[in-house]
């Protein structure tokens, strides 16, 4: 399902809990509303999920942690609010994980450290707190990682120079 740029507007409608079988849900760049769906995790085959540059609000469902088969999910630049799910660290194929320009606080969970297969993560411009969890040193695919303006503190883990290819 391939919606971006387009100029669509309210809630994900209660109906779209019956398209299973998608792989790929793209709605960025549109005028979403309302929350993300708890049925997510519905989709149990999807490989893609943009929903970015729309306007959805609350948390994060931790039943976003389910979708086991996920390599991307991108929801940067929304509203969101509330904490990353520590339920991330089950989606051990995600290579890529944007969640920037949010208003996500709380810590990064060290759940994330689970998912080996990260190459991209981009947390920047939210209101994230507490220290960097010195288990992202356990992404050695990692190439990209965007934390800057949040609020973090402590010090830089030792393990973040176990990456290569940073």
């Amino acid at each position: 399902l391939d919606l971006y740029g387009n100029a669509i507007r309210g809630s994900i409608p209660n109906s779209a809990r019956s398209m299973i079988n998608l792989v790929t849900i793209q709605l960025a760049n549109n005028r979403f509303t309302g929350t993300i769906p708890e049925y997510i995790n519905l989709y149990s085959n999807l490989v893609t999920l943009d929903l970015s540059l729309n306007d959805f609000t609350g948390a994060i469902p931790e039943s976003i942690g389910s979708l086991v088969y996920l390599e991307s999910l991108n929801l940067n630049e929304n509203h969101l609010l509330g904490s990353i799910p520590t339920s991330v660290g089950n989606m051990s194929q995600l290579e890529q994980l944007i969640l920037d320009y949010n208003k996500l606080s709380g810590t990064i969970p060290d759940s994330l450290g689970s998912s080996v297969n990260l190459e991209q993560l981009y947390l920047k411009d939210n209101s994230l707190n507490g220290t960097i969890p010195a288990s992202i040193g356990s992404l050695l695919n990692l190439r990209v990682l965007r934390l800057e303006r949040n609020s973090l503190t402590g010090k830089l883990p030792s393990e973040l120079g176990e990456i290569k290819s940073l």
